[in-house]
Formats: structure tokens, sequence, C-alpha cells
């Protein structure tokens, strides 16, 4: 049981270290869509994780979002910083724990407006306790990773 568990967490941790990766400071996809496809605007006005159509699409940071809507798009167009996650997208639960790796979209949080991704549901759970403690880690570490890829 225990090594069927630990194997299919390998299969999912090589799954997302291949299907994405880094561009800029986002995790893309591999066809270049930011937050996996996801609409980053339905986060927050419909409180699920909804899969954005490139129908919907606006270029932003050097990367492409996408969304369910035209109304969804030029929300997102308005105010990018408002709606986009934190930390490029990549797990925030990785980033506070002291490495960078890539994030699931379907596992979320919205924490006093920001949105966040987590590469599964034992990392968002993770932060359900001692939030500013976990943000001041991963934004620490963040930090230090763009400044690391401009230099």
């Amino acid at each position: 049981m225990i090594r069927s568990i630990l194997m299919g967490a390998m299969l999912a941790l090589a799954f997302f270290a291949h299907a994405g990766g880094q561009a800029g400071k986002w995790y893309l996809t591999q066809s270049g869509a930011a937050a996996g496809g996801f609409d980053v605007v339905a986060y927050h006005t419909q409180g699920r994780a909804t899969r954005g159509d490139e129908n919907f699409s606006h270029r932003w940071d050097d990367a492409d979002w996408y969304f369910i809507n035209a109304e969804h798009r030029d929300l997102f167009a308005a105010d990018p910083e408002r709606y986009a996650p934190q930390y490029g997208g990549h797990c925030a639960n990785g980033l506070s724990d002291g490495h960078v790796v890539g994030a699931d979209p379907r596992n979320w949080r919205i924490i006093d407006g920001k949105l966040y991704f987590f590469f599964s549901t034992w990392g968002r759970q993770q932060w359900a306790t001692d939030v500013p403690n976990q943000q001041k880690l991963a934004g620490d570490l963040w930090l230090k990773t763009q400044q690391s890829t401009i230099d």
C-alpha cells in the first residue's frame, strides 16, 4: 500500500516536472500557457478552478493566459497583478519547504485576495496553519530565485 502511494507520488512528480517548465518567472505548460491554462479570474469570481479557452487569451509578462470569456480576459488585462498566482504559479508549499516545484492549478487557495497554487492537496493543507510564516519563507526563496535569474 505505502509502496503504491510512493510510486504514484513519484509518477505525479515526474509528470509535472515534464508537463511544464520555467520561462521567465511563470510556471508554464509546454504550449506556453500560464496557470496550466486555467482561468485565474474564475478562482476569484466563481470560487473554482476552470479551464480557460485559448479563444479568450491575453499575453502578459511573457506568458499566455486563458479565460472562459471576454469579461474575465478584460478584467485580467486591466489588473493582472490582482489575479495572477503568487510565486509565478509554482507550488507555494514547496517554496516554503525550500524548493521550487511546479503546481497543479486544481490545488489552490485564495489568501487575503491572492491566488496560491500547490503541487498537491497535502501541500495545500499544509498552508492551513501558520500562513504568515509560510508566506515569508516562500516569498524569501522566490525572491532569491528571481534575483538569480536576473544576475
